[in-house]
């Protein structure tokens, strides 16, 4: 990949995600290396996969990627920058603007539709709450799938019914929104 130097030549694009020498130690009586000095590089447009045994620090080194966690050691670079060792409002503007997480567990809010979930994320940016709802609306056609966009507006009524009807508390969020009106638990009325 290339960019422009000072000059105007060509010259390389620093890679999205920099580790070097990255490591992580938890404290306690022994202490828990997570990470031993870790190199890794991940340029523009690189899909990376990353695999181990349970206790390999998979989730420990995305959440240093994604600041979420300070390396005991090592240095972090996010596009060239070093946020390994930024200050912590900082660090609160780097994920913010600059990165975006996908969870395994979707911690989402009961309550909410997806749109609105969506919006909620959007607090860190800071914003009225009408432009978060406005911005997380049309973020939504570039995101989701063109047969799920479609039934978007069906779901978000069928999602907040059928929270109604099966006892909200039970059911995880992933579940209910999926239900789409259909009788889950089989002793809930569809909507």
């Amino acid at each position: 990949m290339s960019g422009a130097s000072a000059a105007g030549a060509p010259g390389p694009t620093p890679p999205v995600f920099e580790l070097t020498g990255v490591s992580k130690v938890y404290p306690g009586s022994p202490p828990v290396p997570a990470l031993d000095t870790v190199d890794l590089s991940i340029g523009p447009g690189e899909r990376v996969a990353v695999l181990g045994p349970s206790g390999s620090g998979k989730t420990t080194l995305l959440h240093i990627l994604g600041t979420l966690e300070r390396p005991s050691g090592g240095q972090v670079r996010l596009t060239g920058q070093d946020v390994s060792s930024l200050p912590d409002a900082e660090l609160s503007a780097v994920r913010a603007y600059r990165l975006g997480f996908v969870f395994q567990q979707f911690h989402l809010v009961d309550h909410l539709d997806a749109v609105a979930n969506v919006a909620l994320g959007l607090l860190y940016r800071g914003g009225p709450a009408r432009e978060r709802s406005a911005a997380a609306a049309d973020a939504a056609p570039r995101y989701i799938p063109s047969p799920a966009r479609r039934r978007l507006g069906r779901a978000r009524h069928r999602f907040r019914c059928c929270n109604r009807a099966s006892g909200s508390n039970s059911i995880p969020s992933r579940t209910r929104f999926a239900c789409g009106g259909r009788r889950f638990p089989p002793s809930s009325t569809a909507c």
